[in-house]
């Protein structure tokens, strides 16, 4: 995610075990399936445990969300986020592998609640098309499946700009939303605005935000827009 105002902008993202539950509820279902033989209590115990996995994904969701909206509030900031109308319709394209870490987390499930808890506190959310955003370069502006090396690295082939992934999708909303780019400029990454012709440096959050407004090296004020890719 990225948070930004005239004077600097932080990039930071935020942890969860949403996956590491689902992965964990899954392997009981097996475990249940596998060794239950009674049908009428293997059901029960299913439904038993898809209850508890249902209710742990549903806490995790609200105060992620929760966190996300109280940031935005502190700041009065808004949310722009990104499309999910291709996770679906690229499934065929990606491995079982990763069409299952996809499927762990639910996407949509958690933007009902981003638009919910942002709306209730006067924000407005942008949606914006995140096509080829995590495969673009947002300094060159360069296309390639081959500059996503891994889920975590993100090296251009043209001009070598090696970044965080999920960063650079980030940074790709923001030049999407604002009309802005990115650029490297004495050494340092910027974002330059073009509706107020500024220069913001850029600077990583060393750690995820652990408790509300201390998420960040110093405090931020009159923040325009947070970006998240979820």
């Amino acid at each position: 995610m990225i948070i930004y105002n005239e004077e600097k902008a932080t990039l930071f993202s935020i942890k969860h075990d949403i996956r590491k539950i689902r992965t964990n509820y899954r392997r009981i279902r097996k475990s249940i399936q596998e060794k239950v033989k009674n049908r009428y209590l293997c059901n029960k115990l299913l439904a038993k445990y898809g209850f508890r996995e249902k209710k742990r994904v549903e806490d995790r969701l609200k105060k992620v969300t929760t966190l996300l909206a109280e940031i935005a509030k502190e700041h009065n900031a808004d949310l722009v986020r990104e499309s999910l109308k291709d996770i679906k319709l690229n499934a065929k394209k990606r491995s079982k592998q990763l069409n299952y870490r996809l499927s762990t987390f639910p996407y949509r499930r958690f933007i009902t609640y981003i638009d919910y808890k942002f709306y209730e506190r006067g924000l407005k959310v942008i949606e914006v098309n995140a096509r080829k955003s995590s495969i673009t370069c947002p300094v060159c502006g360069y296309i390639d499946k081959r500059n996503r090396i891994d889920k975590e690295v993100f090296r251009c082939r043209r001009c070598n700009f090696t970044f965080n992934a999920q960063y650079v999708a980030c940074l790709n909303l923001f030049s999407r939303s604002d009309d802005g780019k990115v650029a490297i400029r004495s050494g340092r990454l910027v974002l330059i605005t073009r509706k107020t012709g500024s220069v913001v440096p850029v600077n990583v959050a060393p750690d995820e935000p652990p408790n509300q407004m201390r998420w960040l090296r110093e405090k931020l004020v009159q923040i325009s827009k947070i970006f998240l890719v979820p």
